[in-house]
């Protein structure tokens, strides 16, 4: 094939080319025959390797890995339904099983029982987090892998850990200071936004909206300032919004990115475009962090506000951070709590607007806690009467977990016989638990598993679950030492702009695409799983309302 390409492209070849061309045939007849031969003698080796592990160390069975690559290919073929791909080979091997990336083997669980043994009875043995090269690339090689989420377990763990949970989100700090924030930026929204929508008749992107919802929540309680407030000279308030929050869903798309480099090093020039994305993202964020530090350097009390927030208590002389693990902290803040939040808020209305018996039974149970209340404002101290409303909130984070693989932990010693399987998994293997798979599970969720059912959190069986990481049948925050410690400030802004948007008009027209006669559900997964268009919808006023 290549002697006849290279002969045909002149009328008169040259005398070379013709014993080029000889040669570079026999050359790839001699790469193929070395290729098949290394081929079949990996795969010798590898079955070889394989019967030893299973004498001495068995693990879980899985799909036949290829040469080298291992089982990347069928994952990059998966791209965001890896959860589904996960669940499709739990049904063939079983609830744990092992893949290969690249050299490395993966573990895979699938099941509330082994959840338990992972994330409870293991738990310190799977305490770690593999090396992220993803992360290094985007902050830093000094910070890179300082975000909570993905720092290595351990001292400094535990230190800003122990920040997180007593001074950032604990309950008293949820309900003193944040709550007055969640309260005022819902009220923010319906008035500034979803009212005048409704006088006009004109569609709003309600995807979008509740986006930049949660955005300034977070970014009020993390620095007093709504993100559109940080602009340069070459931006309007309207750009500056809009590249914040450009830069999330690139972030996370980042993040998410395979680097087949970290798998099969040899490979590492189909990474290039990555990095170079990676870079330039890099660079944003730095601009973006300096601004923020500077100013609050520059005017460290400028309000009561300020001196409370979590940027004043990362700059306060007590915990002596530097910039730069400042900065991490901030990213960790804004990237995992906006995005996981706002997608949470997404779903949960995309499920309650296709359903009308349920939006009915919400309305019906807010006129009656709530009532006629002047402003008709629900607030944080009503939640705890309002059980259907938390049961739809619960039915969504099982259905739709934010982050349907989590984040994958790392064993920190080898484990035998986890939950009585028989399986051996070795010191430093990846663990991926699989929720969206764990709460669709039939065996345990046996009416249905997968429609969306509030009512199922009402019944004796289930309502007792929560998804506080106690029960490991619904695990939308993790569970054990590495759950979501944002998770007490996540629940009440779900909850509020779902009771809130509820209560405060009579009705919604959800605006569907030409031809379609229901609302898409398909979404698109990176690190999290979002709804794949966004929802255009008109609310129709209440009465009530000014």
């Amino acid at each position: 094939m290549i002697h006849y390409y290279i002969t045909n492209a002149s009328s008169r070849p040259l005398p070379f080319t013709t014993e080029l061309c000889k040669g570079m045939e026999t050359l790839v007849y001699i790469c193929i025959a070395c290729l098949v031969t290394l081929t079949v003698l990996w795969a010798g080796h590898h079955e070889w390797v394989s019967r030893r592990r299973r004498r001495s160390s068995p693990l879980p069975p899985g799909p036949f890995p290829l040469p080298i690559l291992g089982n990347l290919p069928q994952l990059m073929i998966a791209g965001a339904a890896q959860h589904r791909y996960f669940a499709s080979l739990a049904k063939k091997y079983g609830p744990i099983f092992c893949i290969q990336l690249g050299s490395k083997p993966v573990i895979v669980v699938s099941s509330s029982s082994l959840a338990r043994a992972i994330l409870h009875t293991h738990d310190k043995t799977f305490a770690g987090r593999p090396p992220l090269p993803n992360m290094r690339l985007l902050v830093g090689d000094k910070y890179g892998d300082k975000m909570l989420a993905f720092l290595p377990y351990g001292n400094e763990w535990q230190e800003t850990r122990k920040l997180y949970i007593h001074h950032l989100f604990s309950p008293r700090r949820i309900e003193e200071f944040h709550s007055g924030i969640i309260s005022h930026e819902i009220h923010r929204l319906i008035h500034t936004r979803l009212i005048p929508a409704t006088n006009s008749g004109d569609a709003i992107d309600l995807t979008a909206c509740t986006q930049n919802l949660v955005e300034d929540i977070i970014c009020r309680a993390v620095m007093s300032r709504r993100p559109e407030s940080f602009i340069n000279e070459s931006m309007t308030k309207e750009m500056a919004r809009s590249s914040f929050t450009q830069g999330l869903h690139e972030f996370e798309q980042l993040v998410g990115a395979p680097l087949i480099s970290e798998f099969s090093p040899f490979l590492r020039l189909l990474d290039y475009n990555t990095k170079a994305c990676m870079k330039k993202w890099k660079c944003w964020f730095d601009d973006f962090m300096e601004r923020i530090i500077n100013e609050r350097e520059k005017y460290p009390l400028c309000s009561e506000e300020c001196s409370q927030d979590m940027l004043g208590i990362f700059m306060s002389p007590e915990n002596k951070l530097s910039k730069g693990f400042i900065k991490t902290l901030l990213m960790d803040l804004f990237f995992a709590g906006i995005e996981s939040t706002s997608t949470a808020i997404d779903w949960v209305m995309c499920e309650v607007l296709s359903n009308p018996r349920v939006i009915g039974k919400l309305r019906e149970e807010l006129q009656t806690v709530v009532g006629r209340r002047e402003g008709d404002v629900v607030e944080v101290s009503d939640i705890p009467q309002l059980p259907y409303l938390r049961a739809v909130v619960k039915e969504t984070l099982r259905v739709h977990p934010p982050a349907p693989l989590m984040i994958p932990r790392m064993s920190l010693h080898a484990c035998e016989d986890v939950a009585g399987y028989g399986y051996v998994i070795p010191k430093g293997t990846r663990v991926i638990l699989n929720v969206w798979a764990i709460a669709r599970d039939p065996n345990v969720w046996m009416d249905d598993p997968d429609s969306f059912v509030p009512e199922r959190f009402l019944e004796d069986a289930y309502s007792s679950l929560d998804v506080k990481g106690k029960h490991f049948e619904v695990l939308p925050f993790g569970s054990g030492r590495r759950m979501c410690p944002g998770m007490n400030l996540a629940l009440p802004i779900v909850e509020m702009t779902l009771a809130n948007l509820v209560h405060a008009f009579d009705d919604w027209k959800v605006v569907l695409p030409l031809g379609q006669n229901s609302l898409d559900t398909s979404d698109k997964c990176t690190v999290s799983c979002r709804r794949a268009h966004p929802l255009l919808v008109v609310p129709i006023k209440k009465a009530t309302i000014a």
